[in-house]
């Protein structure tokens, strides 16, 4: 039963994307891949660290004291075929990853959504890590953009932690295409 209520919260964090962003207090811009160059936009509070993605296409992580990490990255997709094969691949590298990091893992059906105009899919799940036995919730989403990038955005939340979801959900709901 706890792990349905992780999923709900997850989801519920996830249909934030639904809605208009709302600013963080002290927050800091982070432009992917770059201001040159920029896919998307992301707002995150100060006090997180923020890993690079070593390559345009790559992850960057950005992390929270509360245990929150999110990893986000994009890139240029042509066709719906596509589309189709980057989640799927995506997806199945996830797994393995979650399957190495944690157990209990429950997975909720695939969301399907709009935000500003944007189509996306999401999956939200639970698990407990492996290493010290948190319950965490997970959320997936892919974003299409209008600029002809396939938006990947990945998240581990510790679950009984209400700031640490609520200000994941800031940070999602920051989200900006460019």
């Amino acid at each position: 039963m706890q792990i349905m209520k992780m999923i709900t919260q997850t989801i519920l964090c996830i249909l934030a994307l639904s809605f208009g962003a709302e600013k963080l207090s002290a927050e800091e811009l982070i432009v992917y891949p770059n201001a040159d160059a920029p896919i998307f936009t992301i707002e995150v509070p100060k006090n997180w660290t923020l890993t690079p993605a070593p390559t345009p296409t790559q992850f960057f992580l950005v992390a929270g004291p509360a245990g929150v990490k999110m990893w986000f990255r994009a890139a240029a997709v042509a066709s719906e075929k596509e589309v189709e094969a980057a989640i799927e691949a995506a997806t199945a590298s996830g797994k393995e990853w979650f399957t190495e990091s944690y157990e209990n893992i429950a997975l909720g059906d695939l969301v399907m959504g709009e935000r500003k105009g944007i189509p996306f899919s999401s999956i939200s799940g639970a698990g407990v890590a492996k290493a010290d036995g948190e319950e965490v919730v997970f959320a997936v989403t892919f974003g299409y953009l209008p600029n002809g990038s396939l938006a990947e955005f990945w998240a581990v939340i510790p679950a009984n932690n209400r700031q640490a979801l609520k200000t994941a959900d800031k940070v999602i709901s920051s989200f900006e295409p460019k």
